[in-house]
């Protein structure tokens, strides 16, 4: 009696199992729910597409502006050394060339100095 009463709940949870594991399959094949989950693989794979260009033109971007800072420094830099040498370096070698006159020695004595790096001829 007792062994029978074990058998038959052991059937009747198989059933249920058995039974549930059939909805389930039923439920996962049918065409709306394969429907639905292709709708949410294609929004996830959408979303991580445009998060992935997102952070490569970010990416991208930060290596231009890095490069085009190079580029302005760079600019800046001979633009500078071109100016400096046109307002320091030209007056001076002149200056330096050309003997002053005794009206200028005596209004700027700076003036007429030569600098070291001066050629004196």
């Amino acid at each position: 009696m007792f062994t029978s009463i074990l058998t038959v709940s052991q059937t009747s949870s198989h059933r249920t199992s058995d039974l549930l594991h059939f909805t389930l399959l039923l439920l996962i094949c049918q065409p709306v729910v394969v429907h639905h989950v292709a709708v949410v693989v294609v929004v996830v794979a959408a979303v991580l597409a445009v998060i992935h260009a997102v952070v490569h033109a970010v990416i991208h971007a930060v290596v231009i502006l890095a490069a085009v800072h190079v580029v302005v420094r760079v600019v800046t830099l001979v633009v500078a050394h071109a100016v400096a040498h046109d307002v320091v370096c030209v007056p001076l070698c002149a200056a330096a060339n050309q003997p002053a006159k005794l009206s200028e020695r005596k209004l700027s004595p700076l003036k007429n100095h030569v600098p070291r790096f001066a050629v004196v001829k």
